[in-house]
């Protein structure tokens, strides 16, 4: 069973966390997820990431980097708490394939946050994966399932179900004032 998002601020919350690991440029409050040169996750004008954890490990015949305990990823006002996000790349090209934030995955920004046990950021197909009992609040919103999908480039989202856990939306909307109607 799938049900499709609508709620553009809480897919944004996972999107804009993952750019944040991945140093996608944000600039300026902006959503734009490409560099000057139109790529995903270049390194434009954008603000720098800070990676603290208790160890990170290299291997550069595998083209992977691991940082591994309480790790807490930030870029402005959007942090990650996890136990170790590994980030693939693509020696060739000098890109990132893949990024991967796991065990108590926690990704806050302002009043949103998104947790689960596992989120996997697939460059190539500019998407996000959120799995392990993943939630994503915005205030009073929240939104569960057992996998939750960003498409990134279409700005769309997927709930997934499965035979244990189906999809759960609580959604609170504002009254609106007669200020703002008019």
């Amino acid at each position: 069973m799938k049900l499709q998002l609508l709620h553009k601020g809480l897919l944004l919350l996972l999107l804009m966390a993952l750019a944040l690991s991945l140093n996608i440029n944000l600039a300026s409050g902006g959503s734009s997820l490409r560099d000057k040169e139109g790529r995903l996750g270049g390194n434009g004008e954008s603000a720098p990431i800070v990676i603290d954890s208790d160890r990170l490990e290299g291997d550069n015949e595998k083209n992977i980097v691991r940082f591994i305990g309480n790790v807490i990823a930030k870029r402005g006002d959007i942090i990650i708490h996890c136990e170790s996000i590994s980030i693939m790349f693509d020696k060739a090209n000098k890109t990132v394939k893949e990024l991967i934030a796991e065990g108590d995955v926690k990704i806050t920004q302002g009043d949103r946050i998104a947790t689960g046990d596992k989120a996997v950021f697939e460059n190539s197909e500019e998407k996000v994966i959120l799995t392990g009992t993943p939630e994503v609040r915005e205030g009073d919103n929240i939104i569960k399932g057992a996998k939750i999908i960003f498409f990134m480039a279409e700005e769309r989202g997927i709930v997934e179900a499965d035979e244990h856990t189906r999809v759960n939306a609580t959604i609170h909307f504002k009254k609106s004032t007669k200020q703002e109607r008019e």
